[in-house]
């Protein structure tokens, strides 16, 4: 199968002025811990597999240990902010230590804590690549190398600078 190369012109402003009415004490956990905010998206993408893959657990699995290597920090050091439109596939399929699911948000509430977090894992979601992208100081951001496919082709997003990006049609 073919790729095509997309790059993407990086001029965001790096400042939001939100006011967002979410959990302080959420907010404040993702502030001030190791955190990590995990975007799986399903929804959508289980209904129209020949335009989008779902990102595999072990594109996760290494996305994590790309964290794990970068930051210099043990797993159990981390904290996991999970944000899904699917739970319960979380928590089913999931297992790691310090995790929270955050639930009873706004998709922009979400994007807001997400880009507050330390260290990013995007899905192939323009969703969690721009919570990421409008993060203010990210440690590390970790997207999928792959986003979308169409008429055979995968459509390749190269990773910003500081980012990584990992294989996600494994």
């Amino acid at each position: 199968m073919s790729s095509i190369d997309i790059e993407l012109p990086l001029t965001v402003p790096r400042r939001l002025s939100w006011i967002v009415h979410c959990s302080e004490n959420l907010e404040r956990d993702i502030l001030y811990s190791n955190s990590v905010a995990v975007h799986v998206r399903r929804g959508d993408f289980v209904q129209n597999k020949s335009c989008f893959d779902l990102c595999s657990m072990e594109y996760y699995q290494k996305a994590i240990d790309e964290v794990v290597t970068k930051s210099g920090l043990k797993k159990d050091e981390l904290k996991f902010f999970m944000f899904s439109d699917d739970e319960s596939y979380v928590k089913s399929t999931f297992d790691l230590p310090n995790m929270v699911i955050v639930k009873g948000q706004s998709a922009g509430n979400e994007m807001y804590l997400m880009s507050n977090a330390k260290y990013n894992i995007t899905a192939n979601s323009t969703f969690s690549f721009w919570a990421a992208m409008l993060n203010r100081k990210p440690e590390l951001a970790v997207i999928p190398k792959y986003f979308v496919r169409s008429g055979g082709l995968l459509y390749k997003f190269d990773a910003p600078d500081g980012w990584c990006s990992v294989d996600n049609l494994i």
